[in-house]
């Protein structure tokens, strides 16, 4: 007989659960739900009792990590209103607060604790340790040292695993290591685990055999952390070596050493591993995807992603960032409809790329269709999706449409700020972008080096050499920015665009690094624009000096041959041939000059 799933039962079964049964009849009809119950006359009654209740209740309560679960803040209220409270009590809203994520209130209750023994320590490292905290974690357990408290296997596990969590620590490890020899405590599996993946993470590879080979018993978490010891520090022949050996494999075995061999470009030994996966692997396939775009070869990604039976969001994610890192946002865009149709459920990593695939297309309806996903979501109010979104309307015109995005938000950063002034730029407002860059010194934000990259940008490209000046000088004086090199490229192009051909070849020369291609390109488009050849010619050796395998220095410095009088038709193409082999001679020298010095 087959059983269908009957919503409605369920309900009531769940909620029948959820109302007391769980205390296993010690409700008896007509009784008050137990969270509705304000007097503890019946505890008080019978003390011991009311210590077994209210700590299996507490557990029973707050067992799930989950904030959702529904019980916690029963547990609470029970364990405040408890008359009398016992060592387990205490240790159980420690481990409950800990599982939760809440470090601070389970730093509280232990506080308050009356008498630590060991579990109690061991709860509290226990909850610094598992949240993150790993220096407060090492710190307790010194404390605990210090109060004289015997640490137990629990104890000295959970430290070594803090230490793990830090490779500054390695040596401490190493101490705490001798301590648990010296203190007589038999060392069983787990704290063998713990110590070779703390070898193994600071890179003793040495001693994580050492401890491996010490052991009477290994499992598979051994022989993975061992396996690890050696590929996460690239040592992938030796990782292998222990694969092979390896009694059995999980899944946490074959996902580390897919990883590492992707890690360092060996796609034929990763693709090799992922093809003989005992099952589907979402971490392995969500790896090769990725190892696969990063290394230039699109279409192995994609072969990856379509034979995978059902992929999860972040298979998705996945292969709509390779499309779009490989300048495919056509595709990005159809992949991204392609996952909405197949019905998983976009997240804000999936946004993120199909709104820069948008914005790179302006393609204003696929944007629109994606900021109405964003908003029935909730997350406009998320900084980086509202960025892109500006950016997004930005780019395809509708700047009207970014200022109010822009003017609607809840609160503002300097991204928002510097993502409106580029929709400003983009859109030859130069006017407006300044104007909003007064609103955003007066709103109390300070710009940083993009912000005025993108002043720069919009004065360029509306000619106002003036206001640029000012802004250049704005930079440093009064925010006490350094110049970089997109901030010159900028005053450079509009020098060149205004016809200021001498004061931008003077900044050029003075500037304090060397200049980029782009520049100098720039520029050399600039004396071509202003016929002024002999300066251009000047410049466009430089270009080429900087970049000689780029051709489009040779396309303009062709163009200026032929602009010069002095110089016939018949000669202009001679003369750029000298030039590009001068140019390639001198490349070459300084190839070779390079390859002897690391010969030396």
């Amino acid at each position: 007989m087959t059983i269908g799933y009957d919503p409605a039962r369920m309900g009531k079964q769940r909620r029948k659960i959820e109302t007391g049964s769980s205390l296993r009849g010690s409700a008896r009809r007509g009784d008050p739900p137990l969270r509705q119950i304000q007097g503890p006359s019946r505890w008080q009654a019978n003390p011991r009792r009311a210590r077994q209740a209210g700590a299996g209740w507490i557990n029973v309560s707050g067992e799930s990590p989950r904030p959702d679960n529904g019980h916690f803040g029963d547990a609470k209220k029970i364990f405040e209103r408890m008359p009398e409270r016992d060592s387990v009590s205490w240790n159980l809203m420690i481990t409950s607060f800990a599982q939760k994520g809440w470090v601070r209130e389970a730093r509280e209750v232990f506080d308050q604790t009356p008498d630590h023994d060991t579990v109690t320590w061991n709860a509290m490292i226990a909850a610094y340790a598992q949240n993150g905290y790993s220096q407060q974690a090492i710190d307790l357990f010194r404390l605990m040292q210090i109060e004289g408290v015997a640490a137990d296997r629990i104890t000295f596990t959970t430290a070594i695993e803090a230490c793990a969590g830090c490779l500054a620590w390695a040596s401490l490890g190493r101490i705490i290591h001798a301590e648990v020899a010296s203190s007589g405590v038999l060392l069983d599996r787990k704290v063998h685990n713990s110590l070779i993946n703390l070898y193994g993470k600071a890179g003793q590879a040495i001693e994580a055999a050492s401890v491996f080979h010490s052991m009477a018993g290994r499992d598979v978490i051994s022989w993975t952390a061992l396996m690890m010891s050696f590929s996460q520090h690239g040592h992938l022949s030796q990782a292998s070596s222990v694969f092979d050996r390896m009694p059995q494999h999980d899944n946490l075995a074959w996902n580390a050493l897919i990883i590492d061999f992707a890690r360092i470009g060996d796609l034929s030994s990763a693709m090799r591993l992922y093809n003989f996966l005992p099952e589907e692997s979402p971490v392995s396939s969500t790896t090769m995807i990725a190892a696969f775009a990063q290394n230039g070869h699109l279409q192995g990604a994609r072969d990856v992603f379509h034979a995978l039976a059902d992929p999860d969001v972040v298979a998705w994610n996945a292969i709509i960032a390779a499309a779009v890192q490989h300048s495919s946002f056509r595709e990005a865009l159809e992949l991204f409809r392609a996952m909405v149709a197949s019905g998983a459920s976009p997240n804000r990593i999936t946004f993120i790329s199909s709104l820069h695939a948008c914005a790179r297309e302006a393609v204003l309806d696929a944007g629109k269709a994606i900021h109405e996903e964003i908003s029935i979501r909730a997350l406009a109010a998320d900084a980086t999706l509202a960025a892109m979104l500006i950016n997004v309307y930005g780019r395809c015109g509708h700047v009207a449409t970014a200022r109010k995005l822009f003017d609607d938000l809840p609160e503002l950063c300097v991204l928002l700020w510097n993502t409106m002034l580029a929709a400003y730029a983009h859109a030859g407002h130069s006017a407006a972008a300044l104007e909003l860059f007064q609103d955003m010194n007066l709103a109390g934000f300070h710009a940083d080096p993009v912000s005025f990259t993108v002043l720069l940008s919009a004065c360029s490209h509306a000619g106002e050499l003036r206001d640029a000046l000012r802004c250049f000088a704005t930079m440093v004086g009064d925010h006490g920015i350094v110049p970089e090199r997109d901030h010159f490229g900028c005053v450079v192009d509009l020098m060149g665009r205004t016809g200021q051909l001498e004061k931008a070849e003077d900044l050029v020369a003075n500037m304090p690094f060397e200049p980029d291609f782009v520049s100098l390109t720039s520029l050399v488009g600039a004396c071509r624009v202003h016929r002024d050849p002999r300066r251009g010619r000047r410049i466009s050796e430089l270009a080429l000096a900087s970049s000689p395998k780029r051709s489009s220095a040779y396309a303009l410095l062709s163009s200026l041959f032929a602009q010069d009088h002095e110089v016939d038709e018949s000669k202009s193409l001679l003369l750029v041939e000298e030039t590009i082999d001068h140019s390639f001679f001198e490349y070459k020298q300084v190839r070779r000059s390079s390859c002897y010095h690391q010969c030396d």
